[in-house]
């Protein structure tokens, strides 16, 4: 709304970076992170002992699937896995703020592409109550969390939100 009603460019650009820089975090860092827990999860049942040097290249590797600045390669240690406190305090619970943030895109994908029938669909799924699994739940809205289209509409949001950038800077 804001960026849509910004009264000149410099402040829809400001509220266009907004939205980029908040869309993916929760898809992408989160991702890594979540999986990177899975694994140290996953090795620590194993009653292998880690070395902080195993869980940095552990990272590096995990985290280069999601973003250019990691990889086994890297020029300077990340250190990255001694930051997130979910680790420690919430096992686990990354993996909420990766699907809460791919499913807010693909519902805003859904709501520009259809907005009539999503908005339909989603009163029906707040109507009904919580009463049942999320796979369950998202049929209201025509999703399945097994669907690629899931992250390929978060991505589409994502996408078309960066051409849009390109294109405020160019006018």
């Amino acid at each position: 709304h804001l960026y849509k009603t910004a009264p000149d460019k410099p402040h829809k650009i400001f509220y266009l970076q907004q939205l980029i820089n908040q869309g993916p975090d929760g898809m992408y860092r989160n991702g890594w992170e979540s999986l990177l827990e899975l694994q140290l999860f996953d090795r620590v049942g194993t009653d292998t002992t880690l070395t902080a040097d195993e869980i940095e290249a552990m990272t590096q590797s995990t985290a280069s699937r999601f973003s250019v600045w990691f990889g086994p390669q890297s020029e300077r240690r990340q250190l990255a896995w001694l930051q997130p406190t979910q680790f420690f305090a919430w096992p686990l619970y990354h993996l909420n703020y990766v699907y809460s943030r791919v499913l807010a895109l693909r519902y805003f994908d859904l709501l520009q592409k259809h907005p009539q029938q999503f908005r339909e669909q989603y009163l029906k799924l707040l109507m009904n109550g919580y009463d049942a699994p999320p796979d369950t739940l998202l049929r209201f809205v025509g999703m399945d969390l097994e669907d690629p289209a899931l992250v390929d509409g978060a991505v589409h949001v994502l996408d078309s939100w960066l051409k849009e950038l390109e294109t405020l800077y160019g006018s």
